[in-house]
């Protein structure tokens, strides 16, 4: 368990310092009066960021079967993240274009606005969100999944 934790902090961040590179990228274009090389930088930042989070994602949908021998020698524990992995590449896939776009936000200075949206998102959608689903709606560790969308 220990070293899918490492992999999964390491793969954090990667995406974390690719959220840093292009808001360095976009901040310095904008800076230069470069809008259009600003806005060709967004798109590339988020095309690469989400095609990084399919590949991954598809990975994970095609080994469903295998991967999970990784981690457990359990059949109650490998059903069930057989069965969670759809969620859990619909997050990588989210999860690796958020920080970008958030790190573009950053980098074309609305850094209070992007505090602002991570904040709402977290405390007021996810957390409430996350617990309704999780114990109200009996979905468990599906609904804390939904509350990492967010």
């Amino acid at each position: 368990m220990r070293n899918q934790i490492i992999c999964l902090n390491i793969r954090c961040k990667k995406v974390t310092y690719l959220c840093y590179c292009f808001s360095v990228r976009v901040s310095n274009e904008l800076g230069a009066a470069h809008p259009r090389t600003a806005k060709f930088s967004l798109v590339v930042a988020v095309v690469t960021s989400f095609l990084i989070g399919v590949v991954l994602s598809l990975f994970l949908i095609t080994t469903r079967n295998e991967y999970p021998l990784f981690s457990s020698n359990d059949t109650d524990v490998r059903a069930l993240v057989k069965k969670l992995t759809p969620l859990l590449a619909t997050c990588i896939v989210i999860n690796n274009v958020q920080p970008v776009l958030s790190g573009v936000a950053i980098g074309a200075g609305w850094q209070a606005a992007v505090a602002y949206v991570n904040v709402a998102c977290y405390y007021i959608f996810g957390i409430p969100l996350g617990l309704a689903m999780g114990y109200k709606l009996n979905m468990g560790v599906r609904g804390d999944l939904v509350r990492k969308l967010l």
